[in-house]
């Protein structure tokens, strides 16, 4: 059997959208072990009150989490499950990638740090759906 002339279907592109669930893992990591890391990753500053730096764990706690199970996602996707569905998962991270940036540029941050994901989630997604599959 000759192989799939799909580039959705190609092995490549499954290591390219399981290398971005590691980016994903390791920031989860990140915001769960060492939160202040986290914080300083986003451009946020150090809290001056114990009960303001408590709080800011427990949400880079909960950040943590979403980009843990975005990993898990994108890992499942990646090794068990269709190319469509690989493609419309990197889509949705790619819709919290510019939520993230919303709220960053909101805030005065660098929202382009969270913002150069989306373009990336979106072709990547895009190439799974098969938009570039020859006929």
């Amino acid at each position: 059997m000759a192989p799939s002339s799909r580039i959705s279907q190609s092995r490549g592109i499954r290591i390219i959208t399981s290398a971005l669930g590691t980016v994903c893992l390791g920031l989860g990591i990140t915001d769960i072990i060492r939160p202040q890391d986290g914080l300083a990753l986003l451009e946020f500053h150090s809290l001056p009150s114990s009960a303001d730096q408590r709080l800011s764990n427990a949400l880079m706690s909960m950040v943590g989490v979403r980009d843990l199970f975005m990993a898990s996602a994108i890992y499942a996707a990646s090794y068990f499950g269709t190319s469509k569905t690989l493609g419309w998962i990197l889509f949705a991270s790619g819709g919290v990638a510019f939520g993230d940036g919303m709220i960053a540029r909101a805030n005065g941050l660098n929202f382009l740090n969270h913002w150069v994901f989306v373009p990336i989630a979106g072709v990547l997604g895009s190439v799974l759906l098969g938009a570039f599959d020859k006929s």
